[in-house]
């Protein structure tokens, strides 16, 4: 099975190829993730094609000129690496090159939210294993669960390897807040080639440093990391962390869709794969350390508050920067045309041993001509946000509320974005006081606290 060549994704009109999937209306995955997934996936084809033969979009007009509608000749820009897309072979697409030797293992591993291998054998993770562990799955499913696998890079155990990113990361994409087809989604975060270089730099093509299931596995036995000058930097759409072989088709029934056809059950794998370091991938935005290193931001709750809003879509903030795509159309190529996108964030939530939610929000892209003055409103409401949250936090202390109930980010969330909309500052204090005092009194009445300790607690709220 050739994944550029044959159809195997599901759309509205379909199964479809690459290519044709990005002249579809929408895609078609019975799982979110794999929504997620696919998306990354076309945007790596593109950037890819584009960074291998830049004529396919050499600046920033062409770029422009492209949003209306896929090129005709899309099939023709994947070509060159049809080779590198099989799904069973020598060099099979995200495995081990030629093969590797070992236990074969139930290939629902490759999907995040079953348990592992240990918890199957003993039945022990019952509060989510919910009898529904699919025993195969169909081509399709096992394409997209190798991709899903290495970009989102959940834990399997010690010494097997995680992506560029690692587990517990948000990736963020610039899309139209309407129903918009496929090809305008993924082209929106596709750079044009002036752009890739003189981000990225320019670096002399080898097949093998792009995809790298095309030669030996770069292996890690001695914590010896794969960093941006080990490889092509096109390599991070494409990075392979773990040391996977599927094992041979047969026909059977689909655990995911229910289809019937040739199915998977299972792979063998390895620890020891590539271990990324130092790479910082396009979709997702990065904090930098007090050590100075950068690293992809982790999803510490499912809900994306206007606190970390700003650093995930509008600009740097916190030592918290957006992804590389958001920052490029915010600078580069906003026009008042583009007032109704979002930035959709997304991504598998762990915690402990294993994967507790997969998580997805659209969050505005908020632009404006003058950015400093923008920029200023911002931190203004943030800061006068960030006062009132402290003093709400150290009221739920003297009370002995959790501090988990402090929602006062979410109490004030329709607020905030409509100042920002309207450039209004004047009242917001007020309107933060307020909604603070709603917050404690329910928090209060929902644990039926001792009267004394709320009365403590709320003169704390309203100490000057």
């Amino acid at each position: 099975m050739n994944l550029l060549c044959e159809p195997w994704i599901p759309t509205d009109r379909g199964p479809a190829t690459p290519a044709q999937a990005l002249t579809a209306r929408s895609l078609a995955w019975p799982r979110p993730d794999f929504d997620s997934a696919c998306y990354q996936l076309l945007i790596g084809l593109l950037q890819t094609a584009i960074v291998r033969d830049p004529a396919r979009c050499p600046d920033e007009s062409t770029w422009a000129r492209l949003r209306a509608g896929p090129p005709a000749d899309l099939s023709d820009w994947f070509a060159p690496f049809n080779h590198a897309f099989e799904l069973f072979g020598k060099t099979a697409f995200l495995q081990e090159y030629e093969g590797l030797a070992g236990d074969p293992v139930a290939l629902s591993l490759l999907l995040p939210e079953n348990p592992g291998e240990n918890a199957q054998k003993k039945s022990a993770d019952l509060t989510r294993w919910v009898r529904a562990v699919p025993p195969s799955v169909s081509l399709p499913v096992a394409a997209m669960a190798l991709y899903a696998d290495a970009i989102f890079g959940v834990r399997w155990g010690r010494g097997h390897r995680q992506g560029a990113r690692g587990e517990n990361r948000w990736t963020t994409l610039v899309m139209p807040d309407r129903e918009a087809a496929v090809w305008e989604r993924v082209w929106l975060n596709v750079l044009s080639h002036r752009r890739w270089e003189a981000l990225r730099g320019e670096e002399p093509w080898l097949d093998a440093r792009v995809f790298p299931w095309l030669a030996p596995t770069m292996t890690s036995e001695n914590g010896q990391g794969v960093t941006p000058k080990d490889a092509h930097p096109c390599q991070i759409y494409w990075t392979m962390p773990r040391r996977i072989r599927l094992g041979e088709p047969e026909m059977g029934l689909c655990g995911v869709t229910g289809v019937r056809g040739p199915v998977v059950r299972s792979f063998t794998r390895a620890p020891n794969g590539a271990n990324y370091e130092a790479w910082v991938h396009p979709l997702s935005p990065y904090v930098q350390k007090n050590d100075g290193t950068r690293v992809p931001l982790s999803i510490g709750r499912p809900h994306v508050g206007y606190d970390a809003w700003v650093g995930l879509a509008l600009m740097e903030h916190r030592n918290l920067t957006p992804a590389l795509v958001v920052q490029e159309y915010r600078e580069s190529r906003w026009s008042v045309g583009d007032a109704m996108l979002r930035v959709h964030c997304s991504g598998w939530m762990c915690g402990g041993e294993g994967t507790q939610a997969w998580v997805e929000q659209a969050v505005p892209f908020v632009v404006s001509g003058d950015r400093q003055a923008l920029a200023d409103l911002v931190v203004d409401l943030l800061e006068a946000a960030d006062k009132a949250s402290k003093r709400l936090h150290k009221a739920f202390k003297t009370a002995r509320l959790s501090a988990e109930a402090n929602g006062l980010y979410a109490e004030t969330e329709g607020e905030f974005y409509r100042r920002l909309r309207e450039r209004e500052a004047e009242g917001w204090e007020g309107q933060l006081w307020g909604a603070a005092r709603r917050v404690y009194d329910r928090a209060v009445e929902r644990a039926r606290v001792d009267p004394l300790r709320a009365a403590q607690g709320r003169a704390v709220l309203l100490s000057p």
